[in-house]
């Protein structure tokens, strides 16, 4: 895969939960875009194999997105950064989160997720998949 094409493919994954207040996450794009057995790094949630439980957790954080502000992006051949801050209604305020992906034949394979949990738990938080 080129840079250019692994970059299409991320953010066609924030295109289909960022669009902002009262839209629709876009589930049957994001089934499209993750390996089916996708391997998904949080500090909260740990780690997790299936693409399923990470559909349903973007689909929780869309659903309460108020605005989305990409701040660094880097893609290669095959694997991509991107650190953003979201400004969510519950928990209510703005987080700063960086993902790191590995993409495999057209696909999203791997997802590690990086953030403070200890501030995103102050404002309330409890991603949903998480291991309690």
């Amino acid at each position: 895969m080129t840079a250019a094409k692994t970059e299409e493919l991320v953010r066609a994954y924030y295109q289909s939960w960022t669009k902002g207040p009262g839209t629709q996450v876009d589930v049957a794009k994001l089934k499209e875009l993750f390996a089916q057995d996708l391997v998904f790094e949080g500090p909260i949630a740990g780690r997790r194999v299936g693409a399923p439980p990470l559909i349903e957790a973007v689909a929780g954080i869309g659903s309460r997105l108020k605005s989305m502000k990409r701040l660094t992006e880097v893609y290669g051949e095959s694997t991509a950064a991107v650190m953003y801050e979201l400004d969510l209604t519950a928990p209510a305020g703005v987080t700063r989160f960086a993902e790191f992906f590995t993409v495999t034949e057209g696909k999203i394979s791997t997802l590690r997720l990086s953030y403070d949990p200890t501030e995103f738990k102050k404002l309330g938080a409890t991603p949903a998949g998480a291991k309690t």
